[in-house]
């Protein structure tokens, strides 16, 4: 049976659905497009940030662990934090599509979840 919940898969749909959302956002207006690929390209960079320090922390000693968890939740947050302040501060971008953009990864995850339920008929 095939495993829809990995790492490499959640990229790939994510990047898809991102590349997707631009071209159909950028017909209607070119701001919403540019801020669904401003919060697209953080979101997939912070999921694929989380699954480098996940990794990390697994080959790491207990006491180390907490320091490089702390330090990867720090890079992510500023991360979004940055985004999210680059596209209220500006007049060329739309909050609402970068926000909803930097939440691509877990909608994804969300689907993929229900989708391996749905096929194992639980």
């Amino acid at each position: 049976m095939t495993d829809y919940l990995h790492e490499q898969s959640v990229l790939h749909y994510s990047i898809i659905t991102v590349i997707i959302g631009i071209i159909a956002l950028s017909f209607l207006k070119l701001a919403s497009g540019l801020s669904f690929l401003l919060g697209g390209a953080i979101g997939i960079l912070a999921f694929r940030l989380i699954c480098l320090e996940a990794d990390k922390i697994l080959k790491s000693a207990p006491g180390a662990a907490q320091k490089i968890a702390r330090r990867g939740y720090l890079k992510r947050l500023l991360l979004y934090a940055a985004a999210l302040t680059i596209s209220i501060r500006s007049d060329s971008l739309v909050f609402g599509w970068a926000f909803i953009g930097l939440l691509i990864p877990k909608v994804i995850i969300y689907v993929l979840l229900i989708v391996r339920r749905l096929s194992r008929g639980n």
